[in-house]
């Protein structure tokens, strides 16, 4: 019948090989307009975007449309390394006895496998640092977010910021916020007391402020440690804790190969902290780095959404250790 035919063609043909390839290769083709008309929007209206980014959330709609998409660029490059591995064994060891490029023949042309190969990493690229990261994790569900100071909350800082797909929201006291694709932040109930993340974080910081100019501020937690001698590579240090206030600054504690450990950062050896979110080239979790002059100590804490606090605490208590230092030098 005709569909097997069509089946034969499409399969065991050469031609209808090509045939498949040059209608999947629309695919790609789709992608990257569909792409680039997207980034486009996003230039002439933000609420523009966030609508189409509404729109293509994880929804079945976006997801059939990413299965079909996926679908048709798998089958474009299996047929392509197909038809490569083909020719090749078609033509067994002889190879042309002249190579001689004709007039007007591209590199690109007598070379689509390599471009190919481009292709499928830039595209794997694309999928961990945007797909997997956004879309993937609306699917997943729960996963915690940086943010860790409600403005609901007072001046105190509470573990009770987490995320689920694109909503912030606090377990305690039940506010919700949306994240929109360009960084916005809406209140889905109520009022909207910050509409970006950086002012959310700036207020974060004057609340550090307050807390510590009360000297309310201390912070102590179970962490788990790595360490980096000579920024070689990471050993596994094991478990440790970490005290961080105005007195002292930063003490870890620890064992390691048979011997304690202290080390001890003050204030105003620290002018900032190095922190990461969900830091995969360890494990990944929220960790911070204390560093002396021969070693690293990336510490993860016990304690959930901590690690924004301890930076801004680290930069505020070195801005007045320094105001302390230069106050004791002009009374001299």
């Amino acid at each position: 019948n005709l569909i097997k035919i069509m089946g034969c063609f499409l399969t065991n043909s050469s031609l209808g090989r090509k045939l498949v390839m040059s209608i999947t290769g629309c695919f790609l083709v789709l992608f990257i307009l569909f792409h680039m008309s997207m980034n486009v929007v996003a230039l002439i209206s933000a609420e523009g975007y966030n609508a189409i980014c509404g729109f293509l959330g994880a929804n079945w709609y976006a997801l059939v449309a990413t299965v079909i998409l996926a679908g048709g660029v798998f089958v474009h490059f299996a047929y392509a390394f197909w038809l490569t591995l083909q020719n090749r064994k078609a033509r067994g060891n002889v190879r042309y006895a002249v190579t001689v490029t004709e007039k007007g023949v591209d590199w690109a042309s007598k070379n689509m496998l390599v471009l190919g190969i481009i292709v499928i990493l830039g595209l794997g690229l694309h999928l961990t640092h945007f797909w997997a990261k956004m879309q993937l994790v609306e699917l997943m569900g729960h996963h915690e977010n940086a943010l860790g100071l409600s403005p609901t909350d007072g001046h105190c800082m509470k573990e009770t910021m987490s995320s689920e797909g694109t909503h912030i929201f606090c377990t305690s006291c039940g506010k919700k916020w949306e994240l929109c694709e360009t960084g916005d932040l809406r209140a889905t109930e109520g009022e909207t007391e910050f509409s970006r993340v950086p002012d959310w974080y700036l207020w974060e910081r004057e609340q550090v402020r307050a807390e510590i100019e009360r000297g309310e501020y201390s912070f102590a937690d179970d962490v788990d440690i790595y360490t980096q001698p000579r920024c070689w590579k990471f050993h596994h240090v094991g478990p440790g804790k970490v005290t961080h206030d105005e007195e002292n600054g930063f003490i870890v504690t620890g064992h390691y190969r048979g011997e304690d450990f202290r080390t001890q950062r003050t204030p105003i050896q620290n002018n900032s902290l190095h922190i990461e979110y969900d830091w995969v080239y360890v494990k990944p979790y929220d960790c911070f780095e204390i560093s002396v002059d021969n070693d690293s100590f990336y510490c993860y804490p016990t304690k959930k959404n901590v690690i924004t606090k301890l930076a801004f605490a680290t930069e505020i208590l070195y801005e007045r250790a320094v105001e302390k230092k230069n106050t004791a030098k002009t009374a001299k």
